[in-house]
């Protein structure tokens, strides 16, 4: 039960994460650059379920962003799933309890994707240079969405605990000398 429960989570937090970033952070976009939450929600649910679990988040939020804006379906799918694998093999080594980890994990996976988004789709077309495009889209991409993930990161974290706590056991109310054995 827990299993699915964890399922469904994810997979709402996927789409909601995807209708949000389509929606209100496309009218929020600061000289063309938007936050990328895709790529915080991809990292935050790696860093909770581990490489398996990232791998699967970002495959299927780098499948949407490829069925609605991409250029060729599947080019996505496999720049997330990598960072969503990549990401959730954190999990193993650490577990931050403060923010400056995960903002550097977000702020990594930013930088990877934007970096293969520019390898693939810009450098092999001969469009642009590196320095132009770091200064240009790289690095506010990156500022916004660190900003962005200092508020949602933690969210979806605690979300996450929530939905995977363990039911606490109700504790009955016994009454005086019921449930102890006493020796006379």
């Amino acid at each position: 039960m827990k299993k699915v429960k964890t399922v469904i989570f994810v997979f709402v937090c996927v789409i909601l994460c995807f209708v949000l970033q389509s929606t209100i952070l496309s009218r929020l976009s600061f000289g063309g650059v938007q936050a990328n939450l895709m790529i915080i929600e991809t990292a935050a649910f790696a860093f909770c379920l581990g490489d398996v679990g990232g791998l699967f988040v970002g495959f299927f939020s780098g499948l949407l962003c490829d069925i609605f804006f991409g250029p060729l379906i599947g080019f996505y799918a496999l720049v997330y799933a990598f960072i969503g694998f990549m990401a959730g093999k954190f999990k193993r080594l650490l577990y931050a309890e403060s923010l400056t980890f995960p903002l550097a994990l977000v702020g990594g996976c930013d930088v990877v994707y934007t970096f293969l988004s520019f390898v693939f789709l810009f450098m092999m077309r001969n469009r642009m240079i590196l320095p132009d495009f770091f200064i240009s889209c790289m690095l506010p991409e990156l500022l916004y969405t660190l900003v962005l993930s200092v508020f949602v990161y933690p969210a979806i974290v605690k979300l996450y605990e929530l939905v995977t706590r363990p039911p606490r056991k109700s504790q009955s109310k016994r009454r005086p000398g019921q449930g102890f054995t006493t020796i006379r």
